[in-house]
């Protein structure tokens, strides 16, 4: 007996020394599972969680820190779940993904203490439904996102937004302003009608510390007629995304971004490039509307010697999901003599990421033209998500020839 009293006495002491974090992260990984499963078999919730001891569950319960992050999702059939997270994490601040609208209205009750708010629907007429207006006094990070066209009249305030992401949602329901804002996505279709560039003015000329954009849109132009360019002046990345010619003629001629530093253009196909070649006509013109623009981030999207023609001042060429010719084009010995003299002089920098092809041989051949024109590289960063190998000899060439070189882990066997 006294020895098994000295053993409960311990293991006791054991639990109640170990530090909140550890607890936490326990939770979090349940959360984490349990999502993954939810197409499958329910795993224990995070409540169930508790029951591993009396001292574990007392543990628990008295930290309101771990209740903060909810995850709401179809395998939550446990009635009373929401009810425990909510109570038990008073009075602090939640982070909630939503993907059931079973609980709408619960949630949204609870808005005034939202952090965090990640909502994905099929379709938002059942938010609609049950709410009209969310005051979210707190809320810094919301994600919005819906499969089908939301025809509600719901309206979020949020002052203290700093990071918003709309996807299949229209720009309408947020209202301004917003301070503190700082990174913006934007991402709609045809069935909301033009983007309303009074109302995207609106919002951005109230958020002075707005610096990453990206913007996304189909089939209908910026109606630029009513209301002209829309000035941001503290953005300094920029990311495209368009599916006609007009759509991207609309979005470059609406936005106007002196501070521009980074230029995304994702999924362009050659139409698209040549629509942007068109809009920027000039390197006169380049460095009119984007005169510090030295960074050129391309998504799927093919790298040529008329993009850079046009914006001569890149110091920095980021490739995701490029091919060979992306790297062709880089080649100084290959540059027609029509561009009197060597495109991209000041590069210094290229990145290369989703690599899914070999080209082991043109990134020594663009390293090799470009010190011999005169302009090294100084960085040369590889990663992939894919089979790709390694030429064993590249690395240690690369280091001899580029200052700095960055190689995925993925390659840690070539290293």
């Amino acid at each position: 007996m006294a020895r098994g009293a000295t053993m409960t006495s311990l293991q006791r002491t054991q639990i109640s020394d170990l530090p909140i974090e550890l607890i936490r992260l326990v939770f979090l990984w349940a959360r984490s599972v349990s999502w993954k499963a939810s197409n499958a078999s329910p795993l224990p919730s995070q409540v169930l969680l508790t029951h591993v001891s009396r001292q574990w569950r007392t543990i628990a319960i008295n930290t309101a820190s771990l209740w903060t992050s909810i995850d709401i999702h179809k395998a939550w059939h446990v009635k009373g779940i929401l009810d425990a997270h909510l109570a038990r994490s008073e009075p602090h601040p939640l982070d909630i993904s939503l993907r059931w609208d079973h609980v709408v209205e619960k949630i949204a009750a609870c808005s005034h203490r939202w952090n965090t708010f990640r909502g994905y629907f099929s379709g938002w007429s059942s938010l609609g439904l049950f709410v009209e207006h969310i005051d979210a006094p707190r809320l810094k990070h919301l994600y919005l996102s819906a499969d089908y066209p939301y025809d509600g009249g719901i309206t979020i305030a949020a002052p203290h937004l700093s990071h918003l992401e709309l996807t299949g949602v229209p720009l309408s329901l947020i209202l301004g302003p917003l301070p503190d804002l700082r990174t913006c996505t934007i991402d709609t279709d045809d069935y909301y009608g033009p983007i309303d560039l009074v109302k995207l003015g609106s919002l951005f000329s109230s958020s002075p510390q707005l610096t990453e954009l990206s913007i996304a849109y189909e089939a209908l132009p910026f109606d630029l007629a009513a209301a002209g360019p829309v000035h941001i002046p503290s953005l300094t990345s920029l990311r495209l995304a368009a599916h006609e010619d007009e759509d991207l003629q609309s979005m470059c001629t609406a936005l106007s971004v002196p501070a521009l530093e980074t230029l995304k253009l994702s999924g362009f196909d050659r139409g698209l490039l040549e629509c942007f070649i068109d809009f920027i006509d000039t390197p006169e013109h380049a460095l009119q509307i984007y005169p510090i623009l030295r960074s050129l981030y391309l998504i799927d999207t093919r790298l040529t010697m008329e993009v850079m023609a046009v914006l001569p001042h890149i110091t920095h060429v980021i490739l995701d999901n490029a091919d060979d010719e992306c790297l062709t084009a880089l080649r100084i010995d290959r540059q027609p003599p029509r561009y009197r003299g060597p495109l991209w002089p000041h590069l210094h920098s290229i990145t290369a990421s989703s690599v899914r092809v070999t080209y082991d041989n043109d990134l020594r051949a663009v390293v090799t033209s470009r010190t011999a024109a005169g302009c090294p590289l100084h960085s040369v960063s590889i990663s992939s998500s894919g089979p790709w190998q390694l030429d064993t000899d590249l690395i240690p060439w690369l280091r001899e020839h580029v200052a700095s070189v960055s190689i995925d882990h993925v390659f840690s066997e070539n290293i």
